[in-house]
């Protein structure tokens, strides 16, 4: 991962953090004081719920970036050999296959993000997986640029 972004998210996650104590410290603090006020109470826990979501997500974030690096080097490792596979019929139908099976997992992952986002009450959430749905849709349009290239490749 691109230094400059790791130092970012290790800040943004640090700020998370400290949101989260310094509300749960005011919590306690007026427990303490003796206020007990349920809307004032509402309104700090909705916010460390907010932070606490934030944390985790850059912290998803952070180690998705980690893993997208990891199999970027994998992929190169392993495509070294570039151009030493033919395409025949076997390989042609076996990467129609996949195709196929991709398009339809990609296609159920969006209907699921997009059911999960009316399913939930909370806006953050509902924004994150409306952008999740619209990813995989947009994964599903990959599918149909891979299918031509494939289609190009294998039939010259």
């Amino acid at each position: 991962m691109d230094a400059r972004i790791q130092g970012l998210l290790e800040k943004a996650w640090e700020i998370e953090n400290k949101s989260i104590i310094a509300y749960m410290g005011w919590i306690k603090i007026l427990s303490e004081i003796g206020i007990k006020n349920k809307e004032i109470r509402d309104f700090i826990a909705k916010i460390v719920e907010d932070s606490v979501i934030h944390k985790r997500l850059v912290e998803a974030i952070t180690e998705a970036l980690n893993d997208r690096e990891d199999i970027k080097d994998e992929i190169f490792r392993s495509s070294s050999r570039e151009g030493l596979m033919e395409c025949d019929d076997e390989v042609l139908m076996l990467l129609k296959r996949m195709i196929k099976e991709h398009d339809e997992i990609e296609k159920d992952a969006a209907e699921l993000y997009k059911e999960l986002s009316h399913s939930v009450d909370d806006e953050l959430l509902k924004n994150v997986f409306i952008l999740i749905a619209r990813d995989e849709e947009r994964h599903d349009k990959y599918m149909e640029e891979f299918e031509r290239i494939v289609d190009r490749v294998c039939r010259t």
